[in-house]
């Protein structure tokens, strides 16, 4: 018995059955203009958490893998929701919110929070419950943010502002 569990957990390990890391899972199309230039990436959306099945987390992963945008707690209803709050990396809540990070190799990473000043919007086109789809319109204004100390401190040559406009993307819930 003791053989056979061990020959069972041996062939686990070695063929990685079911443990897939949602951070590398992309699919779809998602594209920006960020201040002023041409912005392309991988998206990706899952459920904010098994506390909140009725809310998503989309992340979108620049092509360059460099930059990160973040959006949470978004509801699976067509609506559009304004995002008012900068994201709690640590506890996400219920409350629309989102952030974006920017390194570039051996240089410092940047963290950019929400910039509460303008008017942010993600709009969710379409959702369908049975292919887990969705379809999206975001415009987002971002403000350099203080970084986390100890592991990140702000680049003086970095823009001070982002600007995503005419952000659009597609892609699906993964399980």
């Amino acid at each position: 018995m003791k053989k056979y569990l061990f020959t069972i957990l041996v062939c686990i390990f070695a063929t990685g059955c079911e443990n897939k890391n949602q951070w590398d899972e992309s699919w779809g199309t998602a594209c920006a203009v960020l201040n002023g230039k041409k912005w392309k990436g991988e998206p990706s959306a899952f459920y904010l958490s098994n506390k909140h099945p009725d809310l998503m987390f989309v992340r979108v992963r620049s092509n360059s893998s460099s930059e990160i945008l973040t959006i949470n707690a978004i509801p699976f209803k067509t609506d559009v929701y304004e995002i008012n709050r900068k994201n709690d990396q640590i506890r996400p809540d219920t409350m629309p919110n989102s952030n974006f990070d920017l390194w570039n190799g051996d240089t410092p990473r940047e963290i950019y929070e929400i910039d509460t000043t303008e008017t942010n919007t993600f709009r969710l086109i379409r959702f369908n419950e049975k292919t887990k789809v969705l379809e999206a319109e975001f415009d987002l204004h971002f403000v350099k943010g203080p970084g986390i100390p100890g592991l990140t401190f702000p680049d003086p040559n970095a823009p001070e502002k982002l600007h995503f406009e005419d952000g659009h993307l597609k892609t699906k819930i993964m399980d």
